[in-house]
């Protein structure tokens, strides 16, 4: 049973619960209980279950495999660091990842290539760089939205799907070894309230330099996030 006393979330306990288990009873690629099962057994609701299935994944401690249920994860020596990761969702606390809706919007032309962003990657030319474009929705709402300029050598031909940018993101995550990132706070456009379909608000815009290990950059993400309808975060794990 969990402490409902306890000032911190039944989530966050749930999950502490459940690491101790992983660590102490369960194998690598063992079998987690399924939700109703965990349900049952801490008293708690489906929706905390889940909010502490997606930290766990989030953490790299178990995975998920569609339709068969939740697997311990092979032990990690190196640490999780969400600067080296790419998934909105898993930046924003106490929120169910299912919740939030991403919207494809494809190449796009919204934001400027700089001439420092050409040194950096070390092109000749803007069009050696692709512009992608992913927004993010919760309940209908706008909460933010990421363009990402990576090396166009990367995208396929001109065939570009969600389906496909997911891969070529996968396949970059896979490639981090580093990142750097800076932020400031500044206020929508009129242009971007509109684009969004919101009033003009407070964001906090983010741009991120992920590098790979021999130091070159594979990726610059601008995030743009309305930290009045989402709580972002940034964390550190070591396992």
């Amino acid at each position: 049973m969990l402490d409902t006393h306890e000032k911190r979330p039944l989530y966050l306990q749930l999950t502490d619960a459940l690491l101790k288990q992983i660590v102490d009873v369960y194998q690598a690629d063992d079998k987690l209980p399924t939700e109703m099962e965990l349900c049952d057994e801490y008293a708690v609701s489906r929706t905390t279950v889940r909010l502490a299935m997606s930290e766990l994944e989030r953490r790299g401690s178990i995975y998920r495999i569609q339709g068969k249920g939740s697997f311990v994860a092979p032990k990690r020596v190196s640490e999780l660091n969400s600067l080296l990761d790419f998934d909105f969702a898993s930046h924003c606390d106490g929120v169910d990842p299912d919740t939030i809706t991403k919207h494809f919007g494809g190449r796009t032309s919204g934001r400027p290539i700089s001439v420092m962003m050409l040194q950096q990657f070390g092109c000749q030319s803007r069009d050696e760089i692709q512009r992608l474009e992913l927004t993010y929705e919760l309940e209908g709402s706008f909460i933010g939205a990421d363009t990402f300029f990576i090396s166009k050598s990367r995208v396929p031909n001109n065939q570009l799907d969600f389906q496909a940018f997911s891969k070529i993101m996968d396949e970059l995550s896979k490639s981090v070894q580093s990142a750097r990132e800076s932020y400031r706070a500044r206020q929508l456009s009129d242009s971007e309230a509109s684009n969004y379909g919101v009033a003009k608000l407070p964001v906090i815009e983010l741009t991120r330099h992920a590098y790979d290990s021999g130091g070159k950059l594979i990726a610059i993400t601008c995030r743009t996030v309305l930290t009045g309808q989402i709580p972002y975060q940034n964390f550190i794990f070591k396992s």
